[in-house]
């Protein structure tokens, strides 16, 4: 790595840095305004304030970087040719026979490397932060009732639902459960004052565990249901493992997706988000392909974005630094609004299919970034 790589290399990170740590840093201040009263009594009720505080902003944090990375990468990229114009560096340098291309290169190779480990971060990080980053302040323990989104189970005919949700220990409080239709002894309805949820074991499937069962009232006389062969809700007249006043429904809709405000597939990883395409209890709509084929041209589209400002600052048809700092800001712009409704398009209505909403962004800036680049080439 020569001198001048290291110098623009050092350049880009610096500013890239101050950038996402200022930027971070207002995001605090304002979360602290309506939350720091919340995050006190969380930390009295934890035992340390500063270890709430370092748990909380600390799995935001990985959640802003791959909100902002892409942004914050631009004006990095702009700001640091920007600052070799200004003091007529690039001059001296291309002067000295060094081409375009190679002054550049340096932010482009760390805007492509920052890209791949946003995407890196969003396949390992954000899932295994998810439940801390969906936390509120307000519930940051897991023991404050939200509210519960009724999902239909399509595997298993059954419509899961509940007044409010503990997601510290996975629990609905008054439960109901409606039946697709009649399932042997058991009605339509199936009602109790709690359910918890439980991973799938050896002598099990995964479900939910309802205890002080408030309807049927003769559970216990009543046989388990089965479909095809396959028994979907279990009785403790005929099962060892079950008291009197319980029952289990299995099912393969896991707790999380029961919180409304869990709706968001943003922080599950596209392995995860596949295999719920696959799941047979669940019918996620076009948004979670949308999801998935955004993901993977999405650092396509970082590097894409570089290509389209970097030229337009180096331009020496545009005098000064101002007006091709502003076209710069503008054609980001236009970026990601065109991303946004392209992708919204393709998740809440039937006018792009989820593969092109996600892919049509760069078929459309993919050769006017490849056209505007050309000239750093020659």
């Amino acid at each position: 790595m020569s001198i001048l790589d290291r110098y623009m290399l050092r350049l880009f990170m610096k500013i890239f840095v101050i950038c996402g740590l200022s930027l971070f840093g207002l995001y605090i201040v304002i979360d602290m305004v309506s939350n720091l009263d919340d995050l006190i009594e969380q930390g009295n009720q934890n035992g340390s304030l500063f270890e709430v505080l370092c748990k909380y902003y600390g799995a935001r944090a990985f959640s802003f970087f791959d909100t902002t990375s892409a942004l914050i990468s631009v004006l990095a990229a702009i700001f640091a040719v920007t600052w070799v114009r200004k003091h007529n560096e690039l001059t001296a340098i291309q002067a000295a026979g060094i081409p375009t291309a190679r002054i550049v290169m340096p932010i482009i190779a760390a805007s492509l490397c920052i890209a791949l480990l946003a995407a890196a971060s969003r396949e390992t990080l954000l899932p295994k932060f998810k439940d801390e980053i969906l936390r509120s302040a307000q519930n940051w323990d897991g023991l404050a009732k939200q509210s519960v989104r009724a999902r239909f189970d399509h595997k298993h005919d059954v419509l899961i639902g509940g007044r409010w949700a503990l997601t510290g220990n996975r629990e609905i409080i008054q439960p109901t459960f409606h039946l697709h239709k009649p399932l042997g002894a058991f009605q339509r309805i199936i009602e109790a004052h709690r359910a918890r949820y439980i991973d799938a074991q050896s002598d099990r499937p995964s479900g939910y565990l309802l205890e002080d069962v408030i309807k049927p009232k003769d559970l216990s006389d009543m046989p388990s249901a089965v479909i095809n062969g396959r028994t979907v809700v279990y009785s403790p007249a005929d099962t060892t493992w079950l008291d009197s006043d319980q029952c289990f429904v299995s099912s393969n809709l896991e707790f999380s997706q029961l919180l409304a405000e869990n709706s968001d597939t943003s922080y599950t990883s596209s392995r995860d988000l596949m295999r719920n395409l696959r799941n047979d209890s669940l019918d996620y709509g076009a948004g979670v392909k949308v999801t998935i084929h955004g993901r993977l041209v999405q650092p396509l589209l970082d590097i894409s974005l570089i290509l389209l400002v970097v030229p337009v600052v180096l331009s020496k048809k545009l005098q000064g630094l101002f007006l091709p700092a502003t076209l710069c800001l503008v054609f980001t712009l236009g970026f990601f609004l065109l991303v946004l409704t392209a992708r919204a398009m393709g998740a809440n209505s039937y006018m792009l299919s989820p593969a092109l909403a996600a892919w049509l962004p760069l078929f459309l800036f993919g050769p006017i970034a490849y056209i505007s680049s050309s000239s750093l080439w020659r």
